[in-house]
């Protein structure tokens, strides 16, 4: 039996995005938050990843609770949840 796997860049956006969320759920839970807490996230990362995080910003919204993402850069700045970048 052979099969055959066809990774699309749907498929590989949607895989970012899962992992994205798993990153900040458990970012979410060693730092505390309630299951209901809200967030504003912030992502520093590379231009394919911020392509395939917006393109699933509605999924990744909802599972993590963000009412919003940006990106740019940390520049050390550490958020007041106690995670973040730091140099």
């Amino acid at each position: 039996m052979e099969y055959t796997f066809v990774f699309t860049d749907e498929l590989k956006s949607e895989g970012i995005a899962r992992e994205l969320v798993n990153r900040v759920q458990n970012l979410r839970k060693d730092s505390g938050l309630e299951v209901t807490d809200k967030i504003r996230l912030k992502v520093e990362c590379a231009s394919e990843i911020q392509a395939a995080i917006s393109q699933n910003e509605e999924y990744v919204c909802n599972e993590v609770l963000a009412t919003e993402i940006s990106f740019g850069s940390f520049d050390g700045e550490v958020f007041g949840s106690g995670f973040g970048k730091r140099r």
